[in-house]
């Protein structure tokens, strides 16, 4: 059996980036020219008055090691159908008395704050999942005593198809205006990383602009894929009672063959996509020959055409010598009188599973 979605990892982080940026463009963050932190970068604190505390000397990274102020994992457990804490941290604060200072005071804010609340998971009929939690993430400076919070607040939906080979995670929420954010996912444990989102501190943002909650609308998505095996080479002929597809694929070139009940066909020249570990064929639904095919009266495909649709597509994965997929067909509905009704979109309405076997 080919590979499922079994362990979806899902972290944010909060860091303050090595350049940060005065509201008139010029440089806010300052350089540390003490022997041992030469090149370091750091901010001043409110009013000049409690020292230099270091940045986090970076831009945007998808490692978990990368260096942050807050930073939380969530682990998304498709097999027990849990959703958990799997890590979280606030990496040390360095504060330097002043730019010559070599021995800054350093110490670790508490992560405690940094949590999972209000954890929804709905057992689909299709044998897919829908899961829902809010991330809440509050953490402040531990040598700056009373420090306003660095705070997020999102709602995360994540969604698996049938199969458990495929989904979408989606976040929206609101951050602080400082310092920068950032989420990226992974799945099993092993896939590149995908970035859900990532937002800078606007010019001008600084430490004081934490106190308060969170204002900042921030959202981001990213499929949800795994790894679906190599070359499907070959011509492959659909396992249903009719027979109903036809797929040679040499390389990207695909030659997609349709056969309907009464035997007539539609043969279609494509290309073989990949995209993150998921196949994907496209047949348009924009030429009259097709629709012809499919048995449209002739004004059924005047409108069908005038509402320009989208392509009908296959989503590919190997299972042993078996090739499965995931059909996504246009769907016409039309009147009592037979005269067109509505379109629904290749997408728009739940995919159709077709077992493929080699011949």
């Amino acid at each position: 059996m080919s590979d499922q979605l079994k362990l979806i990892s899902l972290w944010c982080r909060a860091f303050i980036p090595g350049v940060v940026l005065n509201s008139d463009g010029t440089e806010f963050s300052q350089t540390i020219t003490a022997a041992g932190h030469t090149g370091k970068k750091v901010i001043p604190g409110p009013l000049g008055l409690l020292g230099f505390f270091h940045t986090d000397d970076r831009t945007f990274l998808s490692e978990k090691t990368a260096s942050a102020r807050a930073y939380c994992e969530i682990l998304v457990d498709l097999v027990s159908n849990q959703v958990s804490v799997a890590s979280r941290r606030c990496d040390p604060t360095l504060k330097f008395k002043s730019l010559t200072d070599s021995s800054p005071e350093s110490a670790v804010g508490d992560s405690s704050r940094l949590v999972i609340k209000d954890v929804s998971i709905t057992n689909e009929p299709n044998g897919g999942r829908v899961l829902t939690f809010n991330l809440r993430g509050e953490a402040n400076n531990p040598l700056a005593p009373g420090s306003p919070d660095i705070d997020w607040d999102l709602k995360v939906l994540l969604e698996v198809d049938t199969g458990l080979m495929m989904g979408r995670v989606t976040v929206k929420g609101l951050v602080d205006p400082f310092p920068a954010y950032e989420m990226y996912l992974s799945t099993n444990l092993s896939s590149p990383p995908n970035q859900v989102f990532q937002i800078s501190p606007a010019p001008g943002k600084d430490p004081w602009n934490l106190i308060g909650n969170p204002t900042i609308p921030v959202e981001g998505a990213s499929p949800i894929k795994i790894n679906i095996g190599e070359s499907l080479d070959g011509t492959w002929e659909s396992t249903d009672a009719t027979k109903r597809f036809r797929l040679t694929i040499n390389g990207a070139n695909v030659n997609f063959i349709e056969q309907r009940q009464s035997g007539s066909t539609f043969s279609h020249a494509t290309n073989l996509v990949r995209d993150a570990g998921i196949y994907r064929i496209e047949r348009p639904n924009t030429d009259s020959i097709l629709l012809t095919f499919l048995e449209f009266k002739p004004a059924t495909q005047t409108e069908i055409m005038s509402r320009q649709p989208k392509p009908s597509f296959h989503l590919l994965y190997r299972d042993g010598d078996k090739l499965r997929s995931k059909w996504s067909g246009l769907l016409v509905t039309l009147k009592p009188d037979g005269s067109f009704n509505e379109l629904f979109n290749p997408g728009d309405k739940p995919s159709k599973d077709f077992e493929f076997i080699k011949v």
